[in-house]
Formats: C-alpha cells, sequence, structure tokens
C-alpha cells in the first residue's frame, strides 16, 4: 500500500494499486520484454496526478522497468500525466526487460515506486517540491525463467533445466545452434592424402606440375637429368639411339663420320684397314690395281721398274732381276779389265823411266 505524508497525500489508508503482469506464450524469461498492468485505485476525496511509476529488483534495488511522464510544474501544459479522480481508477501498462531472477532458480522479488504531483500551494513555497516519491515496500514476485529453450541463450550457451549453461567445447570444435560441432579437421593430418587443413575444412592441393603430394603437402620433384614429369611423377627418358639425355629432353647426338651411336652416345668406330668411316659406318675401299690401302685410304704404288704391280702390291719381277744380275756382272768384269790392263801400264811406264 502506498501512503503518502499528510502534508501532500490526497489518500490514506487505501488499497492503492494492484499489479499484474503477463509474458509472451505465458512464459517469462529474463531478456525478454514483459508487460505489467498497474491498476492505480484512488479511494479519496480529490484526484491524483501520476508522472512516474518505476518497478526495482528488491534483491539489487536496480530499476528494470518504468514509464516516464514528461512533467512541466510551470507551464500551462503540464504534461499528459496520468489522471486518477477521486474514487476512481486507472489501468497503467508498463513494458520492460525482464531481468535474471534474483531470488532462487527462478523468482523474481520486486516491489514499486510511484511519483505524484505535489499541489499543494504552501508546500510547493516553503520546499520548492513539485513531485513526491513513495516505494511500497512489499514484495511482488514473478516466475522468471532463465531459458526454456537454447534461442533463449546466448550462442555459447545451451538450455539446461531452465538455466543457460556454458558450453565448453574442445579444442578443435566450434559452436553453432548452441552445440558444440567437431570441425572438419584443425591438422592436415585429419584429410586425405592428396588434401591440407584450410579454415578448418579439408581442401585439394593444388600442385604445380612439377610438384609431388607427400605428407598432405606439395614438393618439389628433383627428377634426374635423363626422367621427364609425368603425372607428377619422374619417368625415364626413351631416347633414341642417336639422341641423349639433357635437361629433362632428348637432343639428337652430334656424332662425327668417324664415330657411332652406343648407349646414347658417340664412340669411335674400328674399321679394318682396307675399310673407312663414313655415315657413321664402315665402307670397304675400292682402290684401283695401282693403288695400295694405307691409314685406311686409296693411295698411288710407287714401284721399282723392276717391280710389278700385283694385287694392290709391288712384287718383284725375278726374271728382269736374273737379267739385270748378269748385266752388271759383266759391266763388273769389263771394269775390272780395264783396271788391271791399267795398272800393267803404269807399272811399264815406271819401270822405263
Amino acid at each position: 500500500m502506498l501512503l503518502f505524508s499528510a502534508a501532500t497525500s490526497k489518500i490514506t489508508n487505501a488499497y492503492f494499486y494492484n499489479i499484474t503482469y503477463n509474458c509472451l506464450y505465458d512464459t517469462c524469461i529474463s531478456g525478454q520484454n514483459a508487460t505489467w498492468h498497474v491498476t492505480l485505485l484512488n479511494a479519496g476525496t480529490q484526484e491524483i496526478e501520476f508522472i512516474r511509476i518505476g518497478l526495482f529488483d528488491s534483491i539489487n534495488k536496480s530499476l528494470f522497468a518504468f514509464l516516464d511522464i514528461p512533467f512541466y510544474p510551470n507551464s500551462d501544459k503540464r504534461g499528459n500525466l496520468i489522471t486518477v479522480g477521486a474514487n476512481k481508477k486507472v489501468l497503467v501498462n508498463i513494458t520492460g526487460k525482464l531481468p535474471k531472477a534474483s531470488y532462487g532458480n527462478n523468482l523474481l522479488i520486486y516491489y514499486p515506486c510511484f511519483t505524484a504531483t505535489i499541489t499543494d500551494s504552501y508546500i510547493i513555497a516553503q520546499e520548492n517540491k513539485y513531485e513526491t516519491t513513495h516505494c511500497y515496500y512489499v514484495n511482488e514476485t514473478m516466475l522468471v525463467y532463465e531459458c526454456i529453450s537454447n534461442d533463449n541463450c546466448r550462442k555459447e550457451e545451451f538450455c539446461n533445466f531452465n538455466s543457460c549453461v556454458k558450453l565448453n567445447c574442445k579444442n578443435c570444435q566450434y559452436i553453432q545452434d548452441h552445440r558444440c560441432r567437431d570441425y572438419e579437421c584443425c591438422s592436415s593430418g585429419q584429410c586425405e592424402f592428396n588434401e591440407t587443413c584450410l579454415n578448418n575444412t579439408c581442401q585439394n592441393l593444388a600442385c604445380n606440375f612439377d610438384e609431388y603430394i607427400y605428407n598432405n603437402s606439395c614438393n618439389a620433384l628433383s627428377c634426374a637429368f635423363d626422367e621427364f614429369i609425368f603425372n607428377k611423377t619422374c619417368i625415364k627418358i626413351n631416347c633414341d639411339l642417336n639422341e641423349f639425355a639433357f635437361n629433362h629432353t632428348c637432343r639428337e647426338l652430334n656424332c662425327s663420320d668417324s664415330e657411332y651411336f652406343a648407349n646414347h652416345t658417340c664412340k669411335m668406330m674400328d674399321c679394318k684397314q682396307e675399310e673407312y668411316a663414313k655415315n657413321h659406318a664402315c665402307i670397304k675401299l675400292n682402290c684401283l690395281n695401282n693403288e695400295s690401302i694405307f691409314n685406311h685410304t686409296c693411295k698411288p704404288l710407287n714401284c721399282s721398274f723392276f717391280q710389278d704391280i700385283t694385287n694392290h702390291s709391288c712384287i718383284s719381277n725375278k726374271k728382269v732381276i736374273f737379267k739385270l744380275s748378269l748385266e752388271i756382272a759383266a759391266i763388273i768384269m769389263i771394269v775390272l779389265f780395264f783396271v788391271i790392263d791399267f795398272k800393267k801400264f803404269e807399272k811399264k811406264r815406271h819401270d822405263e823411266l
């Protein structure tokens, strides 16, 4: 019951107010709006003007809902005040956001405060006051739940027996719909071998053509000089006989005519004496009869007059040699006769002298 002082009150010993309330879906949940229906009863003989009604939490004395009407006491238009005539009652609705229950688990205890105008000119003149407030310290109660479903809680909480409980998620979890849910991955090791963990999801690796996948990552291929990259793998190059592997490709060998292709390299040919090298092969010489074979080429024979040319060689003619020998012997004999005769002549001449 609200009682004003004898100097200012226009009602005494009257049951002054009655409060009822309603909430959305008939369930009161903290954080949601509620409407309090305040019935003001004037059992006195003069009208009463109200400019403010407040609802306070009885435990922590905090204001959680109020109705405040601008009041201009010194103006002709004093404001759109709540006026309750003698023996009349007025219903006032106050809308506000419900606080958490302050007593026990679900009980909100509160009390109202009313502010009315002062119309007594004596009091106004003496105290320069135009309004007076009185709180009605009689506990009003209402059931206020913190939640009836997860939607009434913060995203990191869930509703447990009408109370919001904070989720305790593991390292590799995230919160969705008030639940702890597992990430697809928190490290690449949780993905397939050809995937990597990016933003907690397994994503396919986009390796370059010269990279291979190992340990959920792209690694550079180190192919040998005689290998090439195919399908992210080093494959041996199959070069032709006249090619060699260089810098992962086949290149043509530049062998000379006297060399042949062997194991993708140039090797010197070992031609026979009667052969010569041409176009990487040994070709048989076709020398003339008066030519001999020397150092794999045809060269003219330099035979003596007493030699005959047979099968690319100089062969001595025995008949010519025998005939020549006889002729030389005869010549020698003739010379010897001349020498002997000359010596006899010289001796005879010496004796005569």
